[in-house]
């Protein structure tokens, strides 16, 4: 598709980040729950091209693989017919916007090291409670 015929959006985009979405694909999964959960993540992120994000306290699976459409210069080359995902993804959704970074894991050992983190922040958060919830009983 020449480049003329496309909004001056959509080529700033490709531009600006190298039109980033359109090389993977995400789908949202549940929270884990359970160590069965928890290994299912390690699984994930056990494979070539497969990361886990939590964005905005969602979970999602994403699997690296470029759009069939997207042409050598990151622009769309089915453009006026594209999907209506692609439609509905503005700039404002572009990764190279400012916004609150993703957790991304893309290895074991990421989300290992996320889940320890996680185990001391709440360990701390429950010491702080319980010491909390020992001054008011004997304060009454």
């Amino acid at each position: 598709m020449i480049k003329k015929k496309l909004p001056k959006e959509l080529r700033v985009c490709a531009e600006k980040c190298g039109a980033v979405c359109c090389k993977y694909v995400t789908v949202k999964i549940d929270a884990p729950r359970t160590n069965c959960d928890f290994d299912e993540i390690r699984w994930f992120v056990s494979h070539e091209g497969v990361t886990v994000i939590i964005e905005s306290r969602l979970w999602y699976v994403q699997f690296d693989t470029r759009c069939k459409f997207l042409d050598g210069s990151n622009l769309c080359s089915n453009y006026e017919n594209r999907f209506d995902v692609c439609r509905e993804y503005g700039m404002d959704n572009c990764e190279a916007s400012d916004g609150e970074p993703p957790v991304v894991f893309r290895t074991m050992e990421e989300f290992d090291e996320f889940l320890e983190k996680r185990k001391q922040k709440r360990k701390k958060r429950a010491a702080r409670r319980s010491k909390r919830k020992k001054a008011s009983e004997v304060t009454k």
